[in-house]
């Protein structure tokens, strides 16, 4: 049963009980790269490091051990406008839960050893990276290009001066400004007791003084320049191809029909690129095409790992992908094909809303984005509305010759 209400100290609180013998307990808090200096880029993700460390009450280790006598289990991420951690643990010890995630969100007290230490493990995160060649490829060629001259051509992580730069200071102030309960919505999934949650949330989260929150406008426009990129790297065998665009935000009218036509060109193995590409042709083995993004800004990409790659295979494959946008643009999409497309996609979004964690995300997005959940609820009947004249006008909208192409290579590749 959903439920949502907001302390006096204006921190939001939605849950959702079921009968599980686990709950998730999830915390979002709107800031991220958006909101950093350019000089100091990465401190948001820094702080996100620093949570489950030392705080006044308890030592890293006893945080660790506290977490994991209930069976937990701890996930985080860092975005541009925002970041989020959660803890999925046994139902019975929520409450003690609720006590350490209070502890770690309202810590200001980072010990200079532990930020030191974190330091250099972010910075050998850094220098690891590039070594992960279809990450690297997304992350650092294909978004930076696509959102170039924007602050998020940034990495989320910083870069390694920046980062350097950073003093124990910034991550006080960081969490200062933006961990207050004003900027914070609290999401719990799963088995609970509704009145010990909201009792213990009150009694810890309860005691936070609200601040006020300079309102961060993202200022990115839908407006797309054909841009290539290509970079050479020594010891990788095949060519990390990404083609996209910048569209709309989630909350766009388009954004559901973009949706059904990346699952047209890329969602499974009877898909449109897949047959073409890998079972036609044999120029790719990953293939995917897909939608991501925020609210307000998006993007739509395709994204090829071309084997034993040459000039002449690399021409061929976006020779592929360009005329797939073009028949899309032209004919009409077979119902059972568009049909194909929409099961694919919802057969995705069940499996995940019976998982506690993904029912909280898909909560926390909604209260990110200021939109009630009960429209986020009706996702499969905005899917199952896309038709086959909105899939046809979304490509003629969003299909064009102003895309961003990157691509990962081996040395010596010649474009």
């Amino acid at each position: 049963m959903y439920k949502r209400f907001v302390l006096d100290n204006g921190l939001t609180v939605a849950m959702d009980r079921r009968a599980a013998k686990k709950v998730v307990l999830l915390v979002g808090v709107k800031a991220g790269l958006i909101n950093e200096d350019e000089k100091k880029s990465g401190v948001g993700h820094f702080v996100e490091h620093m949570l489950f460390k030392s705080n006044f009450s308890r030592t890293a280790r006893q945080v660790r051990e506290d977490l994991e006598d209930g069976g937990a289990e701890v996930q985080a991420f860092s975005g541009s406008t925002d970041m989020y951690f959660y803890i999925k643990a046994l139902s019975s010890k929520l409450p003690k839960i609720v006590e350490i995630v209070y502890q770690a969100v309202a810590n200001l007290d980072f010990e200079l050893k532990e930020f030191s230490l974190e330091k250099k493990n972010i910075l050998s995160e850094m220098f690891l990276w590039p070594e992960q060649p279809m990450n690297y490829a997304y992350e650092e060629l294909f978004i930076p290009s696509l959102f170039r001259k924007t602050a998020f051509a940034r990495s989320v992580v910083g870069a390694p001066k920046s980062i350097r730069y950073l003093k124990r200071r910034d991550l006080v102030n960081f969490k200062q400004r933006w961990y207050v309960p004003n900027n914070i919505v609290i999401v719990v999934c799963g088995g609970f007791d509704e009145k010990e949650l909201e009792e213990k949330v009150a009694s810890t989260f309860g005691s936070l003084k609200p601040y006020p929150v300079p309102m961060k406008k993202l200022d990115i426009k839908v407006k797309n320049e054909r841009t290539e990129l290509f970079k050479e790297r020594e010891g990788i065998e095949h060519a990390y191809m990404h083609l996209g665009y910048r569209i709309p935000g989630t909350l766009s009218r388009d954004i559901n029909k973009l949706r059904v036509l990346a699952g047209i060109l890329g969602g499974g193995i009877s898909s449109r690129l897949f047959r073409e590409l890998r079972d036609k042709r044999g120029l790719g083995y990953v293939i995917d095409c897909g939608t991501g993004g925020l609210a307000e800004i998006g993007i739509f990409y395709t994204a090829v790992t071309i084997f034993e790659p040459t000039p002449k295979k690399f021409k061929a494959t976006l020779g592929v992908i360009l005329n797939e946008f073009e028949k899309l643009k032209t004919d009409l999409v077979e119902e059972r094909e568009l049909q194909r497309a929409k099961d694919l996609i919802l057969s995705d979004y069940y499996d995940e809303m019976e998982r506690i964690e993904s029912k909280a995300l898909d909560m926390l997005e909604a209260e990110m984005q200021g939109v009630p959940y009960s429209k986020f609820k009706k996702f499969p009947f905005y899917i199952q509305s896309v038709s086959a004249q909105g899939v046809r006008a979304a490509a003629r909208k969003y299909l064009n010759s102003n895309y961003t192409l990157t691509a990962l290579v081996p040395r010596g590749f010649k474009k």
